[in-house]
């Protein structure tokens, strides 16, 4: 009976998904085949940019692609359903491909609109340059005629100018983030739409913010607005023979911001050798992740580094910090990162070793910066679609799911669903009694500390994850105290659960054991 009710209880606390079980990282199998979805396009030539994902779970994403025989690059901007499959309401295919201008086009990174609509900026060849390009689409993939010109628009500046990020902002407006060449060096550059396409002429300069920040090449890959409308880019810049990530700041009207590093601009080499730097997200306490590689030696490493809101170190992530991780001595970087609600940052872009294609790679990190090896094998995830694989955008779709997004070099699409743990952040069946697990994984002791008194003593039952009795202790006096559970020798690794109970209330704690 009492193994009855253990099993009642974890379906109550929300357990009755099987997924809920299956360690992070791990495929879900229930998604395409094995976990894992590859399309062949048929494409001469395909890149993904970036994703995004819709309030129904279906997902956006944009790119590049030839067409096989073509002679030119064209935006691909395509849709699927929540289970992987071609969403054929859009444009009737899943999939459109737009060239504005008869040679190289690319879109770069996309933005939803709360109404459905689709925000894509990127870049063409006008012949002799390269153009901003800005195109909106409705939510079936058709054109927004009520935007640009027929949905689209091309910004010559007067020289060489790439569209690298676009957000939708609250007040309907629109945000492009592009790199601008001034005749001497690259700039960053900021544009300010209205909702029709027009470009603001209250924001910066007739609509254009564009600042040279070092008089050397400043190249902006992504940006962040915060909730205050204050407008976070980040980039590689030159420095000193180097190329090292940047971080700038604005007002939500484009004027740098003084209290933001050295007159709205900072910058931070990571090791020795060059950086790159791909995107950038900002925590619910205001501090700021970035992502990109490190050079070391000749090779490169994934590094992450994070900032305080006013563009200092954050001294307590990793090493005044930077974290660097360094998985198969090749070419390693990461292309996009997602901050989890219990403050883990996980990263995905590509893992090649010296002698070996690469792969879907994804990394987790605690809050801190440490590898968090309750995820995968030690922290890492790699997963293999048979060439070499690059995952180009992480999706949260739930608590325990994620998706990543990419392409492989036989041109194909390729997606992969994981198993997730946000879930075991709400511990308590029973939020009355108040009780600390940690540390969470855990090797071979565990502290459990209690917040209040209760109703007579105790018990704490150490179970796996199919109701087993691992160990069981019990305490009388409990407000105030810190009690350790110590783990059995040659304990199996993976998933268990704590059942601490007394007469009033019990709550239950998922364990992960290394």
């Amino acid at each position: 009976m009492k193994h009855l009710s253990f099993i009642a209880l974890i379906l109550f606390f929300g357990l009755n998904n099987i997924s809920y079980c299956q360690s992070p990282g791990t495929l879900d199998l229930s998604y395409g085949t094995q976990g894992k979805i590859k399309y062949s396009t048929g494409l001469e030539e395909l890149v993904i940019y970036q994703s995004a994902i819709k309030n129904n779970g279906s997902i956006v994403l944009t790119g590049k692609a030839k067409l096989a025989g073509g002679p030119n690059e064209n935006i691909v901007v395509a849709a699927l359903k929540p289970d992987g499959t071609p969403d054929n309401t859009f444009n009737s295919t899943g999939y459109r491909i737009v060239d504005i201008q008869m040679t190289e086009n690319a879109g770069k990174s996309l933005a939803l609109q709360p109404d459905g609509k689709i925000l894509i900026a990127g870049w063409v060849h006008n012949g002799a340059n390269f153009d901003i390009c800005l195109i909106r689409l409705n939510s079936d993939g058709s054109f927004d005629n009520g935007f640009g010109t027929s949905g689209k628009i091309v910004l010559n500046l007067g020289s060489t100018e790439f569209g690298m990020a676009v957000d939708y902002l609250s007040d309907g407006k629109i945000l492009v983030t592009a790199r601008r060449y001034n005749g001497v060096n690259s700039d960053v550059a900021l544009l300010r739409f209205l909702s029709n396409g027009v470009l603001d002429n209250s924001f910066g300069v007739n609509g254009i913010s564009s600042k040279d920040f070092s008089n050397n090449n400043e190249n902006p890959y992504d940006s962040s607005v915060l909730p205050d409308g204050s407008i976070l880019v980040v980039g590689d810049a030159d420095q000193s023979g180097f190329s090292v990530f940047f971080a700038a700041k604005y007002s939500k009207d484009g004027v740098p911001l003084t209290n933001f590093g050295m007159n709205g601009f900072t910058t931070f080499q990571v090791g020795a050798g060059n950086n790159g730097v791909s995107t950038v997200k900002i925590q619910n306490d205001g501090k700021i992740v970035i992502g990109g590689y490190a050079y070391e030696g000749s090779e490169t490493t994934l590094a992450v580094i994070r900032l305080n809101p006013d563009g200092t170190p954050d001294q307590s992530f990793g090493s005044s910090g930077m974290v660097t991780t360094n998985i198969r001595d090749g070419s390693e970087y990461i292309n996009d990162l997602l901050i989890q609600k219990d403050g883990k940052i996980m990263v995905c872009g590509v893992a090649r070793g010296l002698t070996s294609n690469s792969d879907f790679t994804i990394m987790r990190y605690q809050s801190n910066g440490t590898l968090d090896v309750s995820f995968g094998v030690n922290g890492l995830v790699t997963t293999d679609f048979g060439n070499t694989d690059v995952a180009a955008s992480i999706l949260s779709i739930s608590d325990d799911k994620f998706i990543v997004v990419g392409y492989s070099d036989d041109k194909n699409l390729v997606l992969a669903r994981y198993h997730n743990d946000l879930q075991s952040s709400t511990n308590d069946v029973d939020e009355k009694f108040s009780v600390n697990v940690y540390p969470t994984p855990v090797h071979s002791v565990l502290n459990i500390s209690f917040y209040e008194s209760g109703d007579g003593p105790v018990t704490v039952e150490l179970k796996n994850s199919a109701g087993s009795l691992v160990k069981e202790i019990s305490i009388s006096n409990l407000f105030g105290n810190t009690i350790q559970l110590d783990l059995p020798e040659n304990l199996p690794l993976g998933m268990y659960y704590l059942l601490i109970k007394n007469k009033q209330h019990q709550s239950i704690k998922k364990v992960v054991v290394y």
